[in-house]
């Protein structure tokens, strides 16, 4: 997984499971979209590779 979205799955805020932090990050990365806890947006990249993020 691109190092961006596991930056942005470590931002996740809100009702997460208890296990969150033992999920693997593909079971998170579903999770946190599923749950509208993350937006693809928050994992968009820049042309350089680095991150739009906020």
């Amino acid at each position: 997984m691109h190092r961006v979205v596991a930056e942005a799955l470590d931002r996740v805020e809100g009702d997460l499971p208890d296990d969150w932090d033992d999920l693997p990050l593909d079971e998170r990365l579903l999770t946190a979209v599923r749950e509208g806890l993350l937006d693809v947006r928050d994992t968009r990249l820049r042309g350089d590779g680095e991150s739009t993020g906020s």
